[in-house]
């Protein structure tokens, strides 16, 4: 069952170049992660250092495997010099798609 991943991040307002130069680098590898269906970048109009990543997923399980490659190719320590707390995790089942 597909499942939508929003991932949410404050950065630094100084360190937003960082984290977007830091985003472009890494996210086309997400994109093309196998079972990654597409990826959106999207930043709040009104605070630009709230950025939150949507994307859909074949499953919970494609995206943790995902997310361990992540973690354990040294990409989440890369980004604590402009996060400013802790990322933030949501999923969501897809029922329908219109």
């Amino acid at each position: 069952m597909a499942v939508l991943v929003n991932l949410q991040l404050r950065v630094y307002p100084e360190k937003r170049e960082e984290a977007s130069g830091f985003l472009k680098r890494i996210l086309p590898d997400t994109r093309a992660y196998e079972g990654c269906q597409g990826l959106h970048w999207t930043e709040n109009i009104e605070d630009p250092s709230h950025i939150e990543l949507f994307s859909l997923w074949d499953s919970k399980e494609q995206y943790d495997k995902y997310l361990q490659w992540r973690q354990d190719s040294g990409v989440m320590e890369e980004s604590e010099a402009f996060l400013d707390g802790d990322p933030v995790w949501r999923f969501f089942r897809v029922d329908q798609t219109y």
